[in-house]
């Protein structure tokens, strides 16, 4: 019986011999840990500031873009308003150049016609070619006669 009492002694005398090396070791590794924590929150926070940093630094500039847009928006709104008038102008002078033209071969159509008024009474007006108005002072259904 004596192997186990030295057995137990023996684990006795290791347990007291190896604790303070282990308690030891855990408070060492319980400091580093506790530095690596701190060390870790430094960097985390220098992270979070260069992030903010940048964050600020794209919020600013995509205020400054969203101005340039709002100013190339307008100025292209107000020249495409100005082109629309233009259009309207030039729509307009189209459709008066073209009654001009249509006028102008009904003129040159008719111009190599006599063309006479008769009125219902039968007397004779004058040459209608220069007419501007109307040749009898009271006219009431006059037909053209085309020679």
């Amino acid at each position: 019986m004596q192997i186990p009492d030295q057995n137990r002694n023996l684990k006795n005398l290791i347990g007291i011999a190896i604790a303070p090396h282990w308690s030891t070791d855990y408070q060492l590794w319980e400091q580093e840990s506790g530095q690596a924590s701190e060390q870790r929150c430094v960097q985390l926070e220098k992270t979070r500031r260069e992030l903010e940093r940048q964050l600020s630094g794209r919020l600013e500039e995509e205020e400054v873009c969203s101005a340039q847009l709002t100013l190339h928006r307008e100025r292209l709104e107000a020249e495409c308003s100005s082109l629309r008038r233009d259009l309207d102008d030039l729509e307009s002078t189209l459709t008066l150049a073209e009654h001009d033209k249509q006028l102008e071969l009904l003129k040159e159509t008719f111009s190599c016609c006599e063309l006479r008024l008769f009125w219902v009474d039968g007397t004779k007006s004058r040459d209608c070619s220069g007419i501007s108005g109307t040749p009898s002072p009271n006219p009431v259904i006059c037909v053209i006669e085309v020679s």
